[in-house]
């Protein structure tokens, strides 16, 4: 079992004073030295104020930018910044879902290798109507069970929360030309599996909280489908990107025949009927899957 850690976290306009708590109480028994170490993404002032107070925990080092270096920059800086050879890094809107979290990760930890615990979200609904959307594509769509995870190895892996040690951290990083939302996990899988760097999938979930409404959730879809195209058609990952993103799959498939072209149109017209023959799950999510194609085409023709 790894005995001396780092848990590094990247925060972003979110309070993760809760997230923090858990930790430092978990790790708080350990017969061992850690840190949890966070740096914030220059966050706006409200949530820069919440987050002073995480520094009165005695193991925790809390960082502020003063610019804005996005999500794979600060995340390659949190690794050189780690005290620990072992790291242990996790989305800023997450709770912990087990009491032995961290003794999961610590127990199978060694230097060659990642491990990758998933993540889940609460089987409840929001209360607030405006992000089920996000809430009903991340349950359906986003959280893959162990079993699934273990079958697409690397295709699977995603950054909310994975441990590997900071000399093979150090050998891959994640690609810094992708600085905004989207796909900067994608790569670091591929990377990966370029390098036959084993990820060994656990049953160890974080449960992910930041679900946002349906506006800045088809935002954001819309900058991740951006940053594939522009992979996409940098063609250094063009083969990987071809078997393992169904989209890539579906748009070359089916988009340019005429009866699918026609039917995606008619589909995500943004008209006030659109509210009314969305009222099944299964409607809603084709809808989504249909719209995310709309996108890449437009991207793909016009960037």
């Amino acid at each position: 079992m790894v005995k001396n850690f780092s848990v590094l976290i990247p925060v972003y306009n979110f309070n993760v004073f809760p997230l923090v708590e858990q930790l430092d109480k978990i790790a708080h028994h350990f017969d061992s030295s850690y840190e949890i170490l966070l740096i914030d993404d220059n966050s706006s002032s409200f949530f820069k104020e919440k987050n002073k107070t995480i520094s009165l925990f005695k193991n925790v080092d809390y960082i502020e930018l003063d610019k804005n270096i996005g999500r794979s920059k600060i995340r390659n800086l949190l690794f050189e910044k780690a005290k620990y050879k072992y790291c242990i890094i996790l989305d800023c809107d997450v709770l912990l879902a087990k009491e032995n979290f961290l003794t999961k990760y610590l127990d199978l930890l060694e230097d060659d290798n990642v491990i990758v615990g998933g993540h889940v979200y609460f089987p409840s609904p929001p209360k607030d109507k405006a992000k089920y959307l996000h809430w009903l594509y991340g349950r359906k769509i986003e959280v893959q069970n162990l079993e699934q995870r273990t079958f697409n190895d690397y295709a699977s892996f995603m950054t909310n929360s994975f441990g590997i040690s900071k000399n093979l951290f150090q050998k891959l990083k994640f690609n810094e030309s992708i600085s905004e939302y989207g796909h900067e996990d994608t790569l670091f899988g591929f990377e990966l599996e370029k390098q036959k760097i084993p990820i060994v999938h656990i049953n160890n979930p974080v449960v992910h909280l930041g679900i946002d409404n349906e506006e800045n959730f088809l935002n954001k879809q819309e900058k991740a489908i951006q940053n594939l195209v522009k992979l996409y058609k940098q063609g250094n990952y063009k083969n990987e990107l071809e078997n393992n993103i169904k989209l890539i799959k579906f748009y070359n498939l089916f988009y340019n025949k005429f009866f699918y072209r026609f039917i995606i149109k008619i589909f995500t017209l943004k008209i006030n009927f659109f509210k009314l023959i969305l009222p099944f799950d299964f409607i809603k999510l084709s809808w989504l899957n249909l719209w995310k194609l709309k996108k890449f085409d437009y991207y793909f023709k016009n960037d």
